[in-house]
């Protein structure tokens, strides 16, 4: 796909991080704000880690930056995360020069050592560790051993290279600067912690060890956060290289939604508000993105969280309207509009098969959209398929969704299976299946009864509790739609005597809304089942009863359920038995309405719909005279299908 197809979506996000990295100009050096912690949120096939990519690419040479995966090290702590960062931190940039962090060396170099059990002997280790001579090279050293399994991402010979670029550039007399930096480290901070404490450092320091061997995680992580900050508030303040920072360093934070990405982001949020607390200035020289699918979150409050919208009530998103700090800011990766669809399929090559009548690029727009909802992974996949091998005229989605994935490789799985990929994690055989009987449930609600009453599930509740993020993600979007109609694909090839197949599946949703007297519900699963004689009484009762705005939400909900996808994806034209039915009825056009308009909002039928809006349009003219009160609502419909029916075949 041609660059700008990739970057839609994604440039208002990184104009949102270049913004939250500068730096207020004050007397000489840069001064460090309060920055929330910018959430970028999506679910699966957003692009949240091509945003990072494309950060990385930008910040590479030019700002200090980290960046750390947290799905990849789910086993590791806070203390190794913040090593590792500093590590990177540390890597040479221009106009940075390479940041330092003695106080986080200290404490990683004390936490890891054996200490006697007397306290003064303790005491009198520490001193003795803390005072051999370190250099910038030896600290990050000390970092990189720290960083334990984290340090298998990270590259052991940046310091090197930062050393030998320096004595180049100075020759001999460089080289005695270098070996002058050398230097103990002092245990002081750890007594004050600019804070005022009177404590002695080495005991703060014994304590740490302390710790480690009584798992006080908490204590240890307050104190570490602690000593990195300062780190990098001196380092942007004292450093020969401060008047020339004008940008913040960048901690890049991939799937922040694990347990250690939760804990290392809540801690530092924690940091910041105690500094609050105590009547510090909060700001640091560190702006933070991290990724979610919307769990971090979930549990925060509105107060300290702002949302990006992009308006001018985004002025001032450090702070909210009280003046208190925001500690977090939400920016939810968006779904492509049908516009920006419509972008990527005119980027399509021409066609020069004169054999192949191809479908017309607005409506191959509109099938595209209609199934994907601008969710723009599966958007891209889909129309980078139709750039390989064009969808031909009178042909449906599901031809492309059978079709081998394009590429090179002759045992491309189908392109069908290549987005549900895209769009899953990984799951146990029992549980996908669970998975595949769940994405019948119209909401969350329904597939959790599902789960706790019914017999269809295997895994029962187990089973629910990793499904219920993936198809009803915190983030929303399109995603879990596109997911759920893939899913449905293999609900439906299920055979009869399965226990969990379509039509058992379907039956116990719909029983369960009439246990439940939810009408709606029972509609709704009555169409999907082919129950269409239910469905249509329902909604003649309905139309005598109800507001016409609210019996057109109503229809256009009910007939958006998913019908039973047809088993051959190669019929030019999908079977029509329902509505061929439904014409030979003449005693309901309600009957008819129902029906075609359930078929024509269908992703899976082709390019051949004018007749059928055609239909739906003199429906709607027709019910609109049985309706109580205002008909403008079902007239309105009736014009939008007129139109409809002059872009299609």
């Amino acid at each position: 796909m041609h660059e700008r197809d990739q970057n839609l979506g994604r440039r208002r996000a990184i104009q949102l991080v270049r913004r939250l990295m500068a730096r207020e100009l004050h007397r000489g050096p840069t001064r460090s704000m309060s920055h929330p912690v910018v959430v970028v949120e999506g679910a699966r096939g957003y692009g949240k880690t091509a945003l990072l990519d494309a950060l990385a690419h930008g910040l590479d040479q030019r700002v200090p930056y980290a960046r750390v995966n947290f799905e990849s090290h789910r086993a590791a702590s806070v203390p190794e995360v913040l090593s590792a960062i500093a590590f990177q931190l540390g890597k040479t940039c221009d106009r940075y020069g390479s940041l330092r962090f003695p106080l986080l060396t200290i404490g990683r170099k004390v936490m890891r050592a054996k200490l006697p059990e007397s306290r003064p002997e303790a005491r009198e280790a520490v001193r003795r560790l803390l005072a051999e001579q370190v250099d910038l090279e030896a600290m990050r050293s000390i970092l990189f051993d720290a960083a334990g399994a984290l340090a298998q991402t990270l590259s052991p010979d940046d310091s090197r290279g930062f050393i030998l670029r320096i004595l180049l550039r100075l020759g001999l007399e460089g080289l005695s600067r270098v070996i002058r930096h050398a230097k103990s480290l002092s245990p002081d901070w750890y007594g004050h912690r600019d804070r005022g404490l009177k404590n002695n450092g080495l005991d703060v320091l014994v304590d740490l060890n302390a710790w480690v061997k009584d798992g006080s995680t908490f204590e240890i992580n307050e104190l570490l956060w602690d000593a990195f900050l300062t780190d990098l508030r001196d380092n942007f303040q004292n450093s020969g290289h401060a008047a020339e920072m004008t940008l913040n360093c960048v901690v890049l934070l991939d799937d922040a939604d694990t347990p250690l990405g939760q804990e290392f982001l809540n801690g530092l949020v924690y940091t910041r508000e105690s500094r609050v607390v105590l009547g510090m200035d909060p700001g640091d020289p560190m702006t933070t993105v991290a990724t979610s699918r919307g769990e971090l979150l979930s549990e925060v409050g509105p107060r300290g969280l702002v949302e990006f919208t992009n308006r001018k009530t985004d002025r001032s998103l450090r702070y909210d309207p009280q003046g208190e700090p925001n500690w977090w800011c939400r920016y939810r990766l968006a779904d492509l509009s049908e516009s920006e669809a419509g972008i990527m399929v005119s980027s399509l090559p021409p066609n020069t098969d004169g054999h192949v009548q191809p479908i017309a690029g607005h409506q191959l727009t509109s099938m595209v959209y209609s199934f994907t909802g601008g969710h723009p992974a599966s958007t891209a996949m889909l129309v980078e398929a139709t750039s390989k091998r064009p969808l031909k005229f009178g042909s449906t989605l599901a031809v492309l969704l059978d079709r081998p994935e394009s590429g090179h490789d002759a045992d491309r799985p189908p392109l069908g299976e290549s987005l549900r990929r895209q769009l899953l994690g990984e799951f146990t055989v029992d549980t996908y299946r669970d998975l595949v009987t769940c994405a019948a449930a119209r909401t969350r609600q329904h597939a959790s009864l599902l789960a706790a009453r019914g017999e269809l599930l295997v895994g029962g509740l187990n089973s629910y509790q990793e499904i219920a993020p993936v198809l009803w993600p915190a983030s929303g979007g399109a995603g879990p739609n596109v997911l759920r109609r893939l899913l449905l694909r293999e609900l439906a090839a299920r055979s009869d005597d399965e226990t969990a197949n379509w039509t058992k599946v379907v039956e116990w949703l719909r029983a369960r809304c009439e246990e439940d007297a939810d009408d709606e519900g029972v509609l709704h699963y009555a169409l999907a089942n082919g129950d269409i004689a239910t469905t249509c009484e329902g909604l003649r009762q309905r139309l005598t009863a109800d507001d016409p705005v609210g019996w057109v939400r109503l229809l256009r909900s009910v007939t958006s359920m998913p019908r039973r996808p047809v088993p051959s994806a190669d019929s030019e034209v999908p079977p029509m038995d329902q509505l061929a039915a439904a014409i030979d009825n003449p005693s309901s056009r309600l009957h008819r309405l129902v029906v075609a308009r359930w078929i024509v909002f269908d992703p899976f039928i082709s390019n051949r719909r004018r007749a059928l809006h055609r239909r739906i349009a003199a429906d709607y003219d027709f019910v609109a005279g049985l309706a109580q009160g205002d008909p403008e609502p079902l007239l309105n419909e009736a014009d939008y299908h007129r139109r409809q029916a002059e872009l299609w075949s």
